[in-house]
């Protein structure tokens, strides 16, 4: 992290801020134990980088504040996900982002005992349903439908995709049809704390 390169090692769910300007990377994988997954938010509408040389040194905690294990929640489980990990701009050094991820490996509806209904954001949101299998992620594993608009759109999804949720376009429920193995969704707002708006009843 930063001009000087500061080295910071980790083995568990881990964030690593870098607002914009500061320097960062490279990655090195010291060692693997199973396969693991790495995902990058960049809050651009185009991805753009530049080569910084290395200048200067640390005492080695300069930038320790903007690397951050990530806090596992447990969760209801069945068609939700048994766990998942959620983080908001507060947590992550006033970023304009929230997040949460989860694997969900159970068919129904998502939060159905809630009675979750229609719902939209005051801020652009993207969720992203991708698999687990480390061989081919072309595969989902499931088969995932949701309503998108007042009109009730249905799609089905059945391979791995990203849903743009503008802000105000309602969005929801989610039905799990079917599971052949967990799969992911990543839930991806811009803004820095979560909020909707519940609409009419599906």
């Amino acid at each position: 992290m930063g001009k000087e390169r500061e080295k910071h090692k980790f083995s568990v769910p881990t964030v690593a801020v870098a607002a914009k300007g500061l320097p960062h990377n490279p990655l090195v994988t010291e060692s693997v134990h199973r396969p693991f997954g790495h995902f990058h938010l960049a809050l651009a509408s185009k991805y753009s980088g530049s080569p910084v040389p290395q200048e200067g040194q640390t005492d080695g905690n300069k930038y320790t504040h903007l690397v951050k294990k990530m806090p596992v929640i447990k969760g209801r489980g069945g068609a939700d996900a048994k766990q998942f990990i959620s983080m908001s701009g507060d947590q992550l050094e006033g970023v304009n982002v929230n997040f949460t991820m989860g694997f969900f490996d159970g068919a129904g509806q998502w939060e159905a005992e809630s009675g979750e209904r229609a719902h939209s954001h005051p801020y652009n949101e993207c969720m992203v349903f991708f698999g687990t299998d480390p061989t081919d992620l072309r595969l989902l594993g499931a088969e995932v439908a949701l309503d998108i608009g007042k009109e009730h759109e249905r799609h089905i999804l059945t391979v791995p995709s990203v849903i743009a949720f503008p802000n105000g376009l309602p969005h929801s429920p989610i039905v799990c049809n079917r599971v052949d193995r967990t799969y992911g969704v990543m839930q991806v707002g811009l803004s820095r704390k979560y909020q909707r708006e519940m609409l009419e009843k599906f």
